[in-house]
């Protein structure tokens, strides 16, 4: 029998469990093309890295007609890549929160936690300062300010001389204040604080990922690709560079989330129509507990979640039940394919109903 997934029920997210091979993939694949045909909008973020799966979208596109929607972010092949800097958007609270998600979750550690609020407060007063000044910047920028004292010195010249009146140049020389000693400024206390958060945006600015990510003049707009109902395809290269594709994925998630929030701000008659879908495959390796938000923020949006995940140990990072009770408790449809987990096919037993009956039976 067919099976209808409606409009006004798809803001309620649906949720694609099943062991590797099972048919997730397959069923999203058909998901998406149908989404196309529709005339809505997607983003896909697939951690196969596979040429298959980019020439399944790219004729799906053609197919429907849309390929000129379609965008491609692929750090692996820069020649074939949508440039991309997810920093670049939104205000300091926003783009702060986005770069933190860079960080291992702290939740529960007091002391991991405070120095986590010490970071972020420090990296919200530099992003206003860049905002401030008016031009745009990247994550060598950003990096290069979290690890040199001449470029952050540079900064404060830069306020003092044009905006000495501004607020954001009052709490950029606070922050300042707290490391300078008669003996001068204490670089290396300043570098603790911020956590080692240089290392993980430098690692954006050089190689492949720089030549993609490293711009000031970005072809995607997360939020202008969700109203205009682009096709954005993510290929993660979890095979070679996985570090870096886990972290590219916990960035763009982040700006998901930033650009949700921004859209329910916005008139009904300007959020998307069909549904935006947004589908992380195989999400398990980038999944925290901030995705809880995503789920109950996205309705009112009228974008969807669609997570693929292998076990229903992927919605519990670091043990942590919630968000496997969040997902579950806000994904309207379900899928479930054949598990080879006795624990997750005892729990997708229980979402499903445990009473065992013959439906049909041949002899011979």
């Amino acid at each position: 029998k067919e099976v209808y997934l409606t409009y006004d029920r798809l803001p309620q997210h649906v949720s694609i469990c099943g062991s590797t091979g099972t048919g997730k993939s397959v069923i999203g694949g058909l998901l998406m093309k149908q989404q196309m045909r529709n005339g809505g909008g997607l983003l896909f973020i697939d951690g196969k890295l596979s040429d298959k799966e980019l020439d399944g979208i790219y004729k799906n596109a053609c197919w429907s007609g849309r390929e000129i929607d379609l965008m491609i972010i692929n750090p692996a092949e820069p020649e074939s890549s949508n440039t991309y800097n997810p920093i670049m958007f939104g205000d300091p609270q926003e783009v702060s929160s986005r770069v933190m998600s860079l960080l291992p979750d702290t939740a529960g550690n007091a002391g991991a936690d405070f120095f986590r609020s010490s970071a972020q407060q420090a990296l919200e007063t530099i992003i206003s300062a860049f905002q401030c000044l008016g031009k745009p910047y990247n994550f060598e920028d950003l990096a290069s300010v979290l690890l040199y004292e001449q470029a952050l010195m540079e900064v404060e010249r830069r306020l003092l001389e044009d905006h000495e009146e501004a607020y954001e140049t009052v709490q950029f020389l606070a922050l300042l204040s707290r490391y300078k000693t008669a003996k001068g400024f204490e670089m290396e206390k300043f570098k603790e604080t911020l956590g080692g958060l240089a290392g993980r945006l430098h690692q954006f600015s050089t190689g492949t990922f720089g030549r993609v990510m490293n711009t000031y003049n970005p072809e995607v707009n997360l939020e202008e690709c969700i109203l205009q109902n682009k096709i954005l395809y993510v290929m993660l290269p979890t095979m070679g560079k996985n570090e870096q594709a886990i972290a590219l994925a916990k960035l763009i998630v982040a700006d998901c989330r930033s650009a949700i929030a921004r859209c329910q701000k916005r008139p009904v008659e300007e959020l998307p129509n069909p549904p935006f879908m947004i589908f992380p495959d195989e999400c398990g390796s980038y999944m925290d507990t901030s995705w809880s938000r995503i789920f109950e923020q996205a309705r009112s949006s009228r974008i969807f979640m669609m997570p693929a995940y292998q076990t229903f140990a992927n919605l519990q990072p670091a043990g942590d039940k919630t968000l496997s009770e969040i997902v579950m408790g806000n994904t309207y449809f379900k899928f479930f394919f054949k598990q080879l987990s006795t624990e997750s096919a005892t729990q997708a037993a229980d979402e499903l109903g445990t009473y065992l009956r013959t439906t049909y039976a041949l002899g011979t």
